[in-house]
């Protein structure tokens, strides 16, 4: 197994860090008390916003639970993505286009737009100036899908949606750099929907009543548990998609911010005989993978990533075709269980409340 990661030297930066941990508390609370306040102002807008966030440094399964959303309300509404586009070369407001790249718009939104060529997607790190620039190009919206913009109190959403992991919630977890998250405890008060993640697909209601009641700091009882199905790794390059035989020895790439349930799925089902760990949002070079891809060839073996990764090897086309013919991914679906009289249906309903 080699990884290549910056997990060592995040470690060492809580190390670094931790003697200003205090501080780092006290700042964060100032500023959450002054949008409170009213001091610092909050600008609503008039279109229906919805934010789809959580209180952790890196991933909650914020990508497919977005995929998840706009597979179910492309077809109702007139639905827009608006991110900010981390790893893209590129700054400020950008409105994406069939020519697009993941340089330009960045990873996550580059792949959405290629799933859902239906909707329009756009990228800025100011969310009022992009939804402003979106208003000016598109004219009517129905629902603006804020992705990871919890923590931008500058735009204040109709809904906040906020996610955390079932095994790894935020109320077991603390501020970094002692733990991992990168806003208060007493911020989740702000959401209006809890998604609980990576959830297990038996869950009992009685354990989930036990989960809910944990929900310490949360002002609702809108609490969903989400769990995801693991579709059959699928070539990239190929019109023909083959599902992976069980029996090929796999290569994992991943340049994802939490690759661990990635990788575990796919080693239960398959003989991984090397796995490469990148920071997350990496651009790739064409060295990288085809250094990566010569192993693999050399050892009778294909490479594994997720959609993510794979939105950004699917632009380089110079790749050779013994290389692309190896190169696979694997994506996975999430879908709401049953609680309470919640489901995906009443969840759809939320998003959507002002618009039915």
């Amino acid at each position: 197994l080699i990884i290549m990661s910056t997990y060592s030297n995040m470690i060492l930066l809580r190390i670094i860090l931790f003697p200003l941990y205090p501080f780092m508390y006290l700042i964060i609370t100032l500023r959450n008390k002054l949008y409170d306040w009213g001091i610092l102002k909050s600008y609503r807008p008039s279109e229906r916003c919805v934010s789809i966030g959580n209180l952790k440094v890196g991933g909650t399964g914020k990508t497919p639970f977005t995929n998840l959303i706009l597979e179910n309300l492309k077809y109702k509404h007139k639905v827009t993505l608006l991110s900010r586009g981390y790893g893209r070369k590129t700054s400020g407001y950008v409105l994406a286009n069939t020519y697009s790249s993941c340089s330009d718009i960045g990873d996550e939104p580059k792949m959405l737009s290629v799933i859902h060529p239906e909707i329009n997607v756009a990228v800025c790190e100011n969310r009022c100036k992009g939804v402003d620039n979106l208003r000016s190009d598109l004219g009517i919206i129905d629902l603006i899908v804020l992705d990871d913009a919890m923590q931008h109190r500058a735009i204040k959403p109709h809904l906040n949606i906020m996610l955390t992991e079932y095994d790894k919630p935020y109320f077991r977890d603390y501020l970094f750099p002692i733990g991992w998250l990168r806003d208060i405890r007493r911020s989740a008060r702000r959401a209006g929907v809890v998604v609980v993640t990576k959830s297990p697909s038996q869950l009992t209601t009685q354990q989930m009543d036990n989960f809910s009641k944990e929900l310490k700091g949360t002002t609702t009882d809108k609490v969903y548990f989400a769990t995801y199905d693991s579709m059959p790794p699928l070539p990239i390059f190929s019109s023909e998609k083959i599902s992976l035989p069980t029996s090929k020895k796999v290569v994992i790439l991943s340049a994802i911010a939490s690759p661990t349930k990635f990788i575990n799925n796919i080693s239960e089902k398959y003989n991984v005989i090397k796995t490469y760990i990148f920071k997350d949002h990496l651009n790739f070079s064409i060295a990288q993978i085809e250094q990566i891809s010569d192993y693999a060839v050399q050892n009778d073996a294909v490479v594994v990533m997720t959609p993510k990764d794979g939105v950004k090897i699917e632009e380089m086309l110079n790749l050779s075709a013994e290389h692309k013919e190896i190169l696979y991914t694997q994506d996975i679906k999430y879908r709401i269980l049953e609680y309470r009289g919640k489901n995906l249906n009443s969840l759809m309903n939320e998003i959507t409340k002002t618009l039915n």
